[in-house]
């Protein structure tokens, strides 16, 4: 499932970039659930079970470096 956005989206060259974490599965509070997997240029994102099975979406995040006061993801843009 991952594999298939991550190529839609043009794989090591695309917006996601390089894999950097291996996937992992997910769940929420809300009965969501699927595969999630970090990317140099995000998280991508797949829905097995909830509101919208079969979804996938990278949500680009950045981090503040560790040198800087750390504030928390925050999502720059969503590509669906």
């Amino acid at each position: 499932m991952i594999l298939t956005k991550w190529t839609a989206l043009g794989r090591d060259a695309g917006a996601a970039g390089v894999p950097v974490t291996e996937a992992n599965s997910f769940s929420t509070f809300g009965a969501n659930s699927g595969m999630m997997q970090g990317f140099a240029g995000g998280v991508i994102y797949g829905a097995a079970a909830g509101r919208e099975p079969g979804r996938l979406s990278l949500r680009v995040v950045r981090f503040w470096r560790a040198t800087t006061r750390w504030a928390g993801p925050q999502v720059i843009s969503a590509c669906r």
